[in-house]
């Protein structure tokens, strides 16, 4: 299943997708109709969509079911900085 972040993800029941989520999905991963597609907006909003059309800008997404999961976790990244060689 293909995974896309939508930024401000809200639940509707269809969806268009444009630019960089349309241009990933169909010409880089060449998805086509009836495939499973899950939205994410990196808050626990799950949707997961199907692919019910396409043209030459958009796509159309419909969504099958939705999920929230409520994260009970905070994850913290360090990264330590390289010296510098000699």
């Amino acid at each position: 299943m293909f995974a896309q972040f939508i930024k401000d993800l809200e639940l509707n029941d269809a969806y268009e997708l444009r630019n960089e989520a349309y241009h990933h999905m169909i010409k880089v991963s060449r998805l086509k109709r009836k495939d499973h597609v899950l939205l994410l907006d990196g808050n626990g909003l799950k949707v997961f969509c199907e692919i019910e059309d396409f043209d030459k800008k958009s796509v159309f997404l419909k969504r099958i079911r939705s999920l929230y999961e409520e994260r009970t976790y905070q994850m913290d990244l360090l990264i330590g900085m390289p010296k510098k060689e000699a």
